[in-house]
């Protein structure tokens, strides 16, 4: 017996409605497995910790024009080695790892403490990848200890004051304990200041334990005086660059152009560093065999 065509028509429907609901899921679970290992640039962690931009004395030197020196920050190809990046490695290098982090971010800290030593080890100390490591401020208080960052006078040293931020992280989230970023009061706004400023000035007393001068880190840290590097973060983590390239999170990684999101496990990147040195090892021998 045929089905009426009404039916049949219900049938057809409900079936299509069920593979898109499952597409949908399967999409979903993807981009909450991502989250969970990133920290977005308002701030928030995947465990709902918070730090204010405001907490950190940055904010009012955030002037929306800085976006339009994107450009200047960061050529076409940003898997270009610029500048002013923190690198370590061999710069011709047929591989290049970027590591955009942020300072305050557990996720960025468990990339660190867990993979990053391994990473090293395998494949930038053995000349295979270029490691270029960049700044993404998610919130006020990383914005500053970045700026400290690159007070350091070679790559290897700003990955040492680098590794001192990540170390004394958890110091940051103890010294906000009990603050509340929801009140507006200028009673709260002065406290949350000044626990900014406390932590700021116990990283300034880590670094001079470290060998740097007191007053050049001052400096560095002071958005008003170092004007450059401030702009150059500004530019870095600003919506243009953002819509640009399709960095909203950190830790957010480019390889050779392919974009990686979230800390991972050090599986997960020995599977992609490896494919790409095996692409590298299969053009170079069709290379040698056309040339024979």
């Amino acid at each position: 017996m045929k089905l009426p065509f009404k039916i049949l028509l219900f049938i057809v429907f409900i079936v299509l409605a069920f593979f898109l609901y499952r597409e949908l899921k399967s999409k979903s679970e993807i981009e909450n497995s991502s989250h969970n290992h990133s920290h977005d640039s308002s701030g928030n962690h995947a465990d709902g910790r918070k730090i204010s931009g405001q907490s950190a004395g940055g904010e009012e030197v955030i002037n929306n024009n800085i976006e339009q020196n994107v450009t200047d920050a960061f050529d076409k190809d940003v898997a270009s080695l610029q500048e002013k990046d923190i690198f370590i490695g061999n710069k011709d290098a047929k591989v290049a790892m970027i590591e955009y982090d942020s300072l305050t971010c557990p996720h960025c800290k468990e990339f660190h403490d867990k993979i990053f030593d391994s990473i090293r080890k395998k494949y930038v100390d053995t000349g295979k990848v270029l490691y270029i490591s960049r700044a993404f401020p998610t919130d006020g208080m990383s914005f500053r200890l970045s700026l400290a960052v690159m007070c350091g006078k070679d790559g290897e040293e700003k990955l040492k004051l680098r590794s001192l931020v990540f170390s004394n992280q958890a110091m940051i989230y103890k010294n906000f304990e009990g603050a509340n970023f929801e009140d507006k009061s200028q009673k709260n706004l002065d406290d949350i200041k000044n626990k900014a400023e406390t932590a700021l000035k116990n990283f300034v007393n880590i670094f001079e334990i470290a060998g740097l001068e007191k007053e050049k880190i001052e400096t560095c840290m002071d958005p008003e005086k170092s004007t450059e590097n401030r702009d150059l973060l500004l530019a870095q983590s600003g919506q243009a660059f953002k819509s640009a390239y399709k960095i909203n999170s950190a830790p957010a990684f480019l390889i050779n152009g392919k974009l990686y999101n979230g800390a991972q496990s050090i599986e997960f990147w020995e599977k992609i560093l490896d494919k790409e040195l095996e692409k590298l090892e299969n053009s170079n021998e069709i290379v040698e065999n056309n040339s024979n």
